[in-house]
């Protein structure tokens, strides 16, 4: 899945709505919308990683599961000529 699919079903699992995930994460330097979160849960652009760390923190989720980290794989990129593994 997605990272907004994720997002959008973390939320929906907790009964909150975009407009209260907005106000979670919004603070004295950044306000965030409900517009916003809509638009990350349809894919058309992406939160930063410090929105990401914070969407985790309320949403009570890991990031890998955000991300749509698969803990069994560690190979995250890989074609004919290139090949990236992340080392736990």
């Amino acid at each position: 899945m997605s990272l907004g699919s994720n997002i959008k079903l973390a939320r929906k699992s907790k009964n909150i709505s975009q407009s209260d995930l907005a106000k979670m994460i919004s603070d004295d330097h950044i306000k965030v919308g409900n517009t916003t979160i809509s638009n990350w849960e349809n894919d058309l652009n992406k939160p930063s990683i410090d929105m990401i760390k914070k969407i985790c923190l309320y949403l009570d989720v890991d990031a890998n599961y955000l991300l749509d980290f698969d803990d069994d794989s560690k190979k995250i990129y890989s074609d004919d000529n290139f090949s990236l593994e992340i080392k736990v």
